[in-house]
């Protein structure tokens, strides 16, 4: 998914902002990605690249190729039905 589709993702249900720095990382880049939780159920929102950004639920990378299927998800997750 995109930047701009990953963000509204990040408004829609209320992702956190979680930033690591040079010295946390290691390298000269700093790094941010997103943070959910429904219960125990831990979801983020990062990027590999400039272009492509990606689901992750439980610290396990899944492409969801449209915005609406990584919703769908967390909807469904949030009225109990998964």
């Amino acid at each position: 998914m995109t930047l701009k589709e990953a963000l509204r993702i990040v408004k829609d249900y209320g992702f956190v902002k979680q930033t690591v720095t040079t010295s946390e990382s290691g390298i000269c880049e700093v790094f941010h990605y997103f943070n959910y939780s429904i219960g125990d159920v831990k979801f983020m929102l990062s990027n590999d690249d400039e272009e492509e950004w990606y689901g992750s639920i439980f610290d396990y990378r899944i492409k969801f190729y449209t915005p609406e299927s990584f919703a769908d998800v967390l909807d469904s997750i949030e009225k109990g039905n998964w």
